[in-house]
């Protein structure tokens, strides 16, 4: 995935989002991304949480598997504005990720600014 498949990508994820809240009828729904997914699916809850926070209230955890998203994209854009949904934000890492030995334009540096879990 590049970045213009991303850019592609986030309106569909995002419409299918506010669809799934607006007509499931689920009572908790939990959110997995995996490397430039995260890009993606970040992108389309910022838009929802600008527009319609309390419509996903649903939504109980947000799950980021080795994202592939700088720390000032996380930490100045997505996280402010995700944080409005209230679901808590899980990220997964791994040390022995070739992505977090060579960093490139601070990916996954946003690891320093959470509390990491040891397993």
């Amino acid at each position: 995935m590049d970045e213009q498949a991303v850019i592609d990508s986030e309106p569909h994820l995002e419409r299918f989002l506010r669809e799934i809240l607006a007509k499931s009828d689920a009572e908790k729904i939990y959110l997995v991304a995996h490397s430039m997914g995260n890009r993606v699916l970040t992108r389309a809850l910022v838009n929802i949480a600008i527009s319609n926070p309390e419509g996903a209230g649903r939504i109980k955890r947000i799950i980021l598997a080795a994202p592939d998203i700088s720390t000032r994209e996380f930490t100045q854009q997505i996280a402010p504005a995700v944080f409005k949904l209230r679901a808590p934000i899980t990220l997964y890492a791994s040390s022995n990720d070739e992505a977090l030995r060579h960093p490139r334009n601070g990916m996954v540096v946003v690891l320093a600014r959470v509390n990491p879990v040891r397993t």
